[in-house]
């Protein structure tokens, strides 16, 4: 059996991190001290989000304060593999609490990959403006003694 696959061929495409999709320690302060306006969703399962369980690096378990929960897995209904329609998004969205203001909107998990998807499902799917992602999400956030609701332990 022979490899017939083409020679790759060098790219001169270059990428480059905008920080307009994230957000910082300090912005996510400003959002709960009142200063700045946002919406804050919580990526994370039911049990993280009411403070009956933590990650294993976080220091404590709890949510943010006034933060609504968007599960990630909302975004693939009866299925593991496959995102929901675009048009759902906002229904789901508006069902967790989300009123379309043009508030920035902040999704947290606990250590950004599920807030990954619902920033994905929120900003590139139903075209939300503003959406942000926090990276370090609770285990950053509790490792650095931020207040937490929901349990806080």
């Amino acid at each position: 059996m022979t490899d017939n696959a083409p020679a790759p061929e060098r790219s001169t495409t270059s990428f480059t991190l905008s920080d307009e999709w994230l957000i910082t320690r300090e912005g996510v302060e400003e959002v709960l001290a009142g200063s700045r306006e946002s919406t804050m969703i919580d990526a994370r399962p039911a049990e993280f989000w009411e403070g009956k369980k933590k990650h294993a690096a976080a220091s404590r378990a709890g949510t943010l304060e006034g933060s609504l929960q968007i599960t990630h897995d909302s975004w693939f209904p009866g299925s593991k593999s496959r995102l929901t329609a675009a048009g759902r998004v906002l229904e789901i969205a508006r069902e967790a609490g989300y009123a379309p203001n043009g508030q920035e909107l902040v999704s947290f998990c606990n250590t950004g990959h599920w807030a990954a998807t619902n920033w994905f499902e929120m900003s590139e799917l139903a075209g939300i403006e503003g959406v942000k992602l926090y990276p370090e999400s609770l285990v950053g956030w509790s490792n650095a003694s931020g207040a937490l609701v929901n349990g806080g332990r």
